[in-house]
């Protein structure tokens, strides 16, 4: 298993990785509700541009897309999503030594292949609810 991008943890946060060569998003809420994309198939070897982007259609709510060589190749309406910034734990890009945001790989789950460049853009249709980043925050320690 080879790691890409990873914000949060065990209770919630999102992660984009290889298994077995297929590529996989997985948007975990906390508890038993995780959202997961993969590939129909594993990726050949060789240089690839892979991506997950989201559109929010409401309040929590929105539609996850996977691509590969900028083809969608798998998508999924995520509803109830996690009312907290994973971010606020960290990114980690090409190795997750935090705990793992998928119950698929352990950490620290070190990417073995070579990242030419990684692209995060965060849209500013976020809602922010500082007090419960706070208090989540707080619950942490």
């Amino acid at each position: 298993m080879d790691e890409n991008i990873a914000a949060g943890g065990r209770f919630g946060g999102y992660v984009l990785f290889l298994e077995a060569g297929k590529l996989i998003h997985e948007y975990n809420c906390g508890g038993d509700k995780r959202f997961t994309l993969e590939s129909p198939n594993a990726l050949i070897p060789g240089r690839h541009q892979v991506g997950f982007t989201f559109k929010k259609t409401g309040s929590l709510c929105g539609v996850g897309t996977l691509l590969l060589n900028t083809q969608v190749i798998a998508s999924i309406e995520m509803q109830g999503l996690w009312p907290l910034l994973p971010n606020a734990t960290g990114i980690h890009c090409g190795r997750d030594d935090g705990s793992p945001v998928s119950e698929r790989y352990q950490c620290p789950n070190t990417f073995t292949g070579t990242l030419h460049h990684v692209h995060v853009t965060v849209h500013d249709d976020q809602e922010i609810d500082f007090l419960k980043e706070y208090h989540a925050a707080l619950a942490d320690d």
